[in-house]
């Protein structure tokens, strides 16, 4: 009985919260050229899953200075962009409406 119910179960919790989705919405709007993403408020899994599902490494933000793009997990509600920086992208799962996933490209 109890595997019926975890089969029946399983789609539904895995659509709401994973990042499997987040993660190819954001390979898409990275270019394949986009050399390193530098990371704002990630924690080590959400680093781990988007390296696991889409080969995003990001790196500290401390430590990617010369990185062209940006990654900011925050709030659901709209932040103004980083200074020299423009949202080009901006992603969440279905499940959690408190979180945003805000990629950024550096103003040239």
């Amino acid at each position: 009985m109890w595997g019926v119910l975890v089969s029946l179960w399983f789609p539904w919790v895995d659509y709401g919260k994973t990042y499997r989705g987040v993660a190819a919405s954001l390979r898409q709007a990275l270019p394949r050229d986009a050399g390193c993403v530098a990371g704002r408020g990630l924690g080590m899994a959400q680093r781990a899953v988007l390296d696991y599902f889409a080969d995003i490494r990001t790196l500290p933000e401390r430590r990617g200075g010369a990185c062209g793009w940006l990654l900011v997990q925050a709030s659901a509600r709209q932040e103004a962009a980083p200074a020299g920086w423009k949202k080009t992208w901006e992603g969440n799962r279905p499940g959690d409406k408190s979180e945003r996933l805000r990629l950024y490209r550096k103003d040239e």
